[in-house]
């Protein structure tokens, strides 16, 4: 009787092993469906400004005005448009061949002796760039031909907010002023700006 049952159960294990083999053997894949419906798309990220433009260093020719009070100079700028000039920011920095290896962010005051002469730059026009330079207390100046001066062109992100992306192209942006407070080592290494040459045309 106990052989008798110990049969019956293998054959009910036999029928049920070849049942699945035959459901496996004969299953196929059905057909593809529709594809669904592409989902609504994120918020879009912060307007960029990835063209950044940035002069190599250049010396001026010539102050107008050298032997007087108030000097200048007229650096041609292609990259300066009038959207720039409303919206943009525009950096500048000099370095002075009596001030050693430092690199000075525009506008700067440099002392010599109890004289303070103050170093600026303005855009007046579409295109240029003036460079000046002031002898406080009357002094007269006669600024060296051999100052290196550089700019760097922001164009403005967001009307009114002058944000740009980060150099890291994250969408973490710099305002105005956190771009004017940076030093030129900060500004170069953030915007990933080479420390000599130009992308003018």
């Amino acid at each position: 009787m106990q052989l008798l049952s110990m049969k019956h159960s293998l054959a009910k294990l036999f029928t049920l092993a070849f049942t699945v083999v035959l459901f496996t053997a004969c299953s196929k894949d059905g057909e593809k469906g529709d594809i669904g419906e592409t989902g609504p798309a994120g918020p879009a990220g912060p307007p960029g400004t990835a063209n950044i433009i940035y002069s190599d260093w250049f010396s001026p020719t010539a102050w107008t005005g050298a032997g007087t009070q108030f000097s200048s100079f007229i650096k041609a700028a292609p990259g300066i448009t009038e959207a720039i000039r409303t919206n943009g920011t525009i950096l500048a920095y000099a370095q002075f061949v009596s001030d050693g290896t430092n690199i000075r962010p525009l506008p700067a005051t440099t002392i010599n002796g109890t004289f303070l002469t103050h170093w600026n730059f303005f855009s007046n026009a579409v295109g240029s760039l003036t460079f000046s330079c002031f002898g406080e207390n009357g002094s007269v100046m006669t600024p060296s031909t051999s100052n290196k001066y550089r700019y760097v062109i922001i164009p403005g992100g967001v009307l009114g907010g002058r944000m740009m992306p980060g150099a890291t192209g994250n969408g973490t942006g710099y305002s105005d002023q956190e771009l004017k407070a940076m030093t030129y080592e900060e500004l170069i290494t953030k915007l990933n700006i080479p420390r000599n040459g130009s992308n003018e045309k």
